[in-house]
């Protein structure tokens, strides 16, 4: 699991290292598995890939009794634009879920990323997700501001 995580991590690092236009942001997210609730924080970054696809690194942290964090790697399509204030870009990508001294699971994200600009520096974002993952399939909506 660890090699998984150092993968990930250096493969996103290089992407970002790599690209001219890096958005980094952060916000709340709430994850309703099949049997509760926790509500978290989050760090992102959305990295343009070209005039078709982002990537978008993120991490959560949910407050809880035990330790609960996901590490998530999603791709968006980003031609689909409502207007000149709304953006919606579908996206698929991969999850890792780490629950106290359990296994971490992998697991499929499917949702839609969607942006509004606030001003020329900040950006709001609202993302709902369902997360596909063995023993914690569930929905996660997270918002926040990316600038």
């Amino acid at each position: 699991m660890k090699k998984i995580i150092l993968s990930v991590s250096f493969l996103v690092s290089c992407f970002c290292i790599a690209q001219a236009q890096v958005e980094f942001g952060g916000g709340l997210q709430f994850y309703k598995p099949s049997g509760g609730s926790s509500i978290g924080i989050g760090a992102e970054a959305l990295v343009n890939l070209n005039e078709e696809f982002d990537l978008n690194p993120s991490f959560h942290y949910y407050f809880e009794d035990v330790t609960i964090y996901a590490i998530d790697a999603d791709v968006h399509y980003k031609k689909l634009v409502l207007n000149d204030k709304v953006k919606l870009n579908p996206f698929a990508g991969l999850n890792v879920l780490k629950i106290s001294s359990l296994d971490a699971e992998l697991g499929i994200n499917l949702g839609v990323h969607i942006q509004s600009p606030i001003n020329d520096s900040f950006t709001l974002y609202v993302e709902p997700k369902l997360i596909l993952i063995s023993d914690a399939d569930g929905f996660a909506l997270g918002a926040g501001i990316l600038f």
